[in-house]
């Protein structure tokens, strides 16, 4: 039986199945400061998605067209809550 094994022999057969380690994670270690940084870089992400978004709806019709947007789609895309 190779080592770091584990064999059953409650049946009829043996069956041997691989150790598997446990490997518990200590608590999470995440400074004060790099939250707040995570936390800010969401803001700004999200503000400019806002911001794209209502670049687009002030688009004109060619424009939007080279782009392959219709004005109704333009429309639909600014008006979603900025979490979306």
């Amino acid at each position: 039986m190779p080592c770091g094994s584990i064999t059953c022999t409650s049946t009829a057969i043996p069956i041997t199945v691989p150790a598997i380690p446990l490997v518990v994670p200590g608590p999470l270690a995440i400074s004060w400061s790099t939250l707040m940084r995570d936390a800010w870089a969401s803001v700004l992400y999200l503000a400019e998605r806002r911001n794209q978004r209502l670049a687009l709806c002030d688009l004109d019709d060619r424009l939007l067209a080279d782009i392959g947007v219709s004005r109704t789609d333009a429309l639909a895309e600014a008006q979603k809550p900025f979490w979306r």
